[in-house]
């Protein structure tokens, strides 16, 4: 027999001492311990890709496609063999690819006419909708920009946006930039180091 004392179970002398109720401390810790895991592998994975996985490496061919651009007209990657290409993701709700827009457009104007051309991909927005369109209105972009209607982002390894993508005269991709651009400064260094490749 027993009775409740507020949360604890009081024991009776007709109860045996090993019919307690006890938690499943041991459960528990499993559980937290494989949570906490896979929570710390996940965080890898994102953080620091693994160098080794095709979608993340560099130094070979970029992937080549040929998507609609929002100026009318498709853009193909192939076509822009021998000039030094800058491929930039982003999305119109993206607030650091907003801060990061007035910096691409200056340095696009800077390297236009030194054989770089600067592409960017809109991978979120529904390209029927206003939002990118104004997007690239407010901040006056003039470089070439598409939408991504294949899988092209997945072949990139892209992670997130801002992301940019540096392309040699040859069609190699060396760098990646997987934050937004903190400065000119910092841009225009990735540009000079691709042309040199």
């Amino acid at each position: 027999m027993e009775m409740e004392v507020g949360h604890e179970v009081a024991l009776t002398p007709t109860m045996a001492p090993d019919a307690v109720p006890r938690p499943r401390r041991g459960l528990f810790l499993w559980a937290a311990v494989g949570a906490a895991g896979f929570i710390a592998l996940l965080a890898a994975a994102v953080l620091r890709p693994a160098s080794t996985t095709p979608l993340q490496a560099l130094n070979r061919p970029a992937p080549d496609f040929t998507l609609p651009r929002y100026d009318g007209g498709t853009l193909h990657l192939a076509a822009l063999r021998g000039k030094t290409v800058m491929i930039n993701f982003w999305w119109s709700g993206c607030i650091p690819c907003q801060d990061e827009a007035p910096l691409l457009e200056r340095q696009w104007r800077a390297w236009r006419d030194k054989g770089v051309v600067f592409v960017g991909v809109d991978e979120i927005d529904d390209p029927h909708s206003a939002a990118p369109r104004a997007f690239l209105r407010k901040y006056g972009i003039t470089y070439s920009n598409v939408w991504d209607t294949s899988d092209m982002a997945i072949e990139y390894g892209t992670t997130g946006q801002p992301e940019s993508f540096f392309v040699t005269r040859r069609g190699v991709m060396t760098t990646k930039y997987a934050l937004p651009f903190p400065d000119d400064r910092t841009l225009a260094r990735l540009i000079q180091e691709t042309r040199a490749s």
